[in-house]
């Protein structure tokens, strides 16, 4: 499943949201750190300045 990139904007956080919580957060097979690395490469814009700074680990993806 392809996740479009979230940019920040109100509009499209829903959707972005319900994508990534359906095919990433609630996957079993796919490890904290991996959900981190995946977060941080599907933001962009202001979503990316927020959450740059964090490390890709287990501990910062919860």
């Amino acid at each position: 499943m392809d996740i479009p990139v979230f940019h920040g904007t109100y509009d499209h956080w829903v959707s972005f949201k319900d994508l990534f919580s359906e095919a990433i957060d609630k996957n079993p097979s796919i490890s904290n750190a991996q959900k981190m690395q995946f977060l941080k490469s599907k933001v962009a814009g202001e979503a990316e300045r927020l959450i740059h700074h964090l490390q890709i680990s287990s501990d910062n993806y919860k």
